[in-house]
C-alpha cells in the first residue's frame, strides 16, 4: 500500500471518529494520546496539537463526583488490566478553563491479533442535561411525597371519627337497627378499615422516601418476635386451604433492628404471598449466617412473569392482579418492605416463575 492510499484511510477514519457525538480519545500502550476527536476537544478545551503525545491526565483530568478528590483515569486501569472493559463511570471532568463537567465514561483496550494490549480507547459524554432533569424529577418527587404525607395525615382523624360513629350505630347505642342495616354498616366499616390501611402504607412510603423514618435499633430475640406474626395468618391461610410452614433454627437468634419495623416487613411480605397464592403453601425460613440472618418467604402462588419481575419493587405496581371481587393491594407492600430492609442495612432479592410461585430472600444484621 502506498503512502497516499494509507493517508486516505487515516483521513477517512478521522472523519468517522470526528462525526461521533461523544468524546473519544485514543492512546498507545503507555497511555500516551494518539488521537482526540472534535467532541473531546470541545469538552476538555484541549487542542490536539497540545494533547498528542502527552499522558491522558493532561487532557482528561477527572474528580470523583461525591468526594471531589482527583481519581485515576480509566485508561490506566484498563491498560493494567484492573478494570473490566466497558465499565461505565460517572466522574467530573476538569476542563482546561477550570469548569467541572459531569461525564459518563468507559474505556476499552485495543489488542493486536496475538491478544497483546497495544492501546486503549476512551469514550465519554456530557451528562449535564441529564443531571438537571434528574434533579428536577427529584424535586417533583419530593413535592409529591410531601403532598401524599400531608393529605394522609389530614384524612386520619375524620376516618377515625367515621369508624367510631359506625361502631356506635352497630352497637345500637343511638337506637335499635335491623340485620340488613347492621350488614350494610359492617361493609362500610370494612372499607373504612381498608382505607386506613392504605393511608398507613402511604405514610410509611413517604417517610422512607423522605428519609424521615426513625428506627429504634436494639438487639431483639428474632424467632420470638416472628412467631406471633406468623400465627396471626393461620386463620386466613386455613380459609384458603393453604399450608403455612416455618423452618426456624432450634435456638433463637439475636437480630439488631427496630422491632415494630421488622414486624412490618414480615406482615407486608406474608400478606403479599397470601394474596397471590391460590393453592399449595407458604414457607417462612430463617437461616443464621456469619454476619447476617437470611430470611426467605417462598410461596406456590401465581408467580411473576419475566417482564414484570424488574418492576416488582416499584411503587403502586400491582403484579399479577387477580380480576374479580375481593380486596386488592395498593402496590406498596413490596416497596415498603424493601425500604425498611435497606434502612436496616439489609438486602432483598426476588425470584419467580409464572405459575410456579415466588421466592423472596432478604437479610437483616445480627
Amino acid at each position: 500500500m502506498d503512502t497516499s492510499e494509507n493517508k486516505l484511510k487515516i483521513d477517512g477514519l478521522s472523519v468517522i471518529l470526528n462525526s461521533i457525538g461523544e468524546g473519544l480519545i485514543l492512546t498507545d500502550g503507555k497511555g500516551k494520546i494518539t488521537f482526540v476527536n472534535k467532541v473531546a476537544q470541545q469538552l476538555t478545551g484541549w487542542d490536539p496539537a497540545d494533547a498528542l503525545g502527552n499522558s491522558l491526565e493532561k487532557v482528561f483530568n477527572i474528580q470523583n463526583e461525591s468526594s471531589g478528590q482527583k481519581t485515576e483515569n480509566p485508561i490506566a486501569k484498563v491498560l493494567r488490566g484492573d478494570m473490566e472493559q466497558g465499565t461505565k463511570n460517572h466522574t467530573l471532568l476538569l476542563s482546561k478553563d477550570g469548569s467541572k463537567i459531569p461525564v459518563e465514561n468507559s474505556a476499552t483496550p485495543i489488542q493486536d491479533p496475538a491478544g497483546k494490549t497495544t492501546g486503549a480507547v476512551l469514550i465519554f459524554r456530557d451528562i449535564s442535561k441529564r443531571r438537571k432533569v434528574e434533579e428536577e424529577l427529584k424535586k417533583v418527587d419530593a413535592l409529591k411525597t410531601g403532598f401524599i404525607s400531608s393529605v394522609s395525615h389530614e384524612l386520619r382523624t375524620p376516618l377515625a371519627i367515621i369508624k367510631e360513629g359506625i361502631n356506635l350505630v352497630i352497637d345500637q347505642i343511638p337506637g335499635k337497627i335491623n340485620n340488613n342495616q347492621r350488614e350494610l354498616l359492617s361493609t362500610v366499616r370494612n372499607n373504612v378499615d381498608r382505607l386506613v390501611r392504605i393511608i398507613g402504607a402511604l405514610l410509611d412510603i413517604s417517610k422512607i422516601e423522605s428519609g424521615k423514618l426513625e428506627l429504634e435499633i436494639k438487639p431483639l430475640a428474632f424467632i420470638e418476635t416472628l412467631k406471633p406474626i406468623i400465627s396471626s395468618f393461620d386463620k386466613a391461610a386455613k380459609e384458603k386451604n393453604l399450608i403455612l410452614k416455618t423452618n426456624f433454627p432450634v435456638e433463637d437468634i439475636q437480630v439488631y433492628g427496630d422491632k415494630e419495623q421488622i414486624k412490618s416487613i414480615f406482615l407486608h411480605l406474608i400478606t403479599n404471598a397470601l394474596r397471590y397464592t391460590l393453592a399449595g403453601s407458604i414457607e417462612i425460613s430463617i437461616k443464621e449466617l456469619e454476619r447476617v440472618v437470611e430470611c426467605t418467604i417462598e410461596d406456590t402462588g401465581i408467580g411473576i412473569s419475566n417482564d414484570e419481575l424488574s418492576k416488582a419493587f416499584d411503587k403502586f405496581h400491582q403484579i399479577g392482579r387477580i380480576p374479580g371481587d375481593g380486596e386488592k393491594g395498593t402496590g406498596l407492600g413490596l416497596s415498603i418492605a424493601k425500604g425498611l430492609i435497606e434502612a436496616h442495612s439489609g438486602k432483598i432479592q426476588i425470584e419467580s416463575q409464572l405459575g410456579k410461585g415466588t421466592k423472596i430472600v432478604f437479610t437483616l444484621p445480627k
